[in-house]
């Protein structure tokens, strides 16, 4: 009897990192079902998809809406199968904490946070018939708060703790976790990050990017592996192993950044 391809979930997936791992996952031999907000740009991506010869659907979203969410879940039970879920959507913020709008603020939780937790709890039955893998996409800045860009950071400490605490409890259903931790990338989320008031963002620290396609290497490389916790620069990750052990650091660290800002 044939066996059946294995099957990702990939939201985000219309451009930068999500539209990379995606691309990475049809090369290994995943079908896939890809979510976005931009249809022809995720459209694109899952034309390429297909000529690794896949099978790809592709749906438009919103997933600040919960009846989007519910749609997707139900396309994922659909297919019978779900060997791999990818939680990579998201949102940026910048701002300083008592400027931001609390309807800003509300729906980055919402698809930062609250989406991922939702998509592993309702599609779970999957995940564990198939033994599958869940990553979910935080960021060095879930570790290292970054000033103005406080609210941001907090939500992706919440996935990151979310990502921690759920690989201990779904171990026993032999389920793996990845927590994956971009640092500076170079796709287009800088410009369609949330903001009601700009600070001068040209005094942050200058940090050079990398492509989307080496983060996605990182991924594939720990998906290989059996790695947890995957950063895609050392830099990246001894800023990280530094914070957690000395968070005073961090804490003096993100005090003068502020400054620096503030004082121009």
């Amino acid at each position: 009897m044939p066996v059946s391809p294995r099957r990702a979930l990939v939201t985000g997936a219309s451009s930068g990192i999500g539209r990379q791992i995606a691309l990475s996952l049809a090369g290994r031999g995943y079908d896939l079902i890809l979510d976005g907000r931009d249809g022809v740009r995720l459209g694109h991506t899952a034309d390429l998809c297909r000529e690794s010869g896949r099978q790809v659907v592709a749906l438009t979203h919103d997933l600040l809406r919960w009846d989007s969410v519910a749609e997707l879940v139900a396309a994922c039970n659909l297919g019978g199968r779900l060997d791999l879920l990818v939680n990579n959507a998201g949102l940026g913020m910048s701002g300083r904490i008592p400027d931001v709008r609390d309807d800003l603020v509300e729906s980055l939780f919402r698809l930062n946070v609250l989406v991922p937790v939702s998509l592993v709890r309702q599609l779970y039955p999957l995940l564990k018939a198939s033994s599958g893998t869940i990553v979910n996409v935080s960021s060095v800045v879930g570790i290292v708060p970054l000033p103005f860009s406080g609210v941001y950071s907090a939500t992706k400490f919440a996935v990151t703790a979310f990502s921690r605490t759920l690989r201990a409890e779904v171990r026993r259903d032999n389920i793996r976790v990845i927590t994956l931790y971009p640092g500076s990338t170079a796709t287009s989320f800088i410009p369609n990050r949330l903001s009601n008031q700009e600070p001068d963002l040209e005094r942050l620290p200058r940090v050079p990017s990398v492509p989307a396609e080496r983060v996605s290497q990182a991924l594939m490389k720990a998906l290989d592996g059996s790695r947890q916790e995957v950063f895609v620069t050392s830099s990246d990750a001894v800023l990280a192993t530094l914070a957690r052990i000395f968070p005073w650091l961090a804490d003096r660290a993100t005090a003068s950044i502020a400054r620096r800002i503030d004082h121009h």
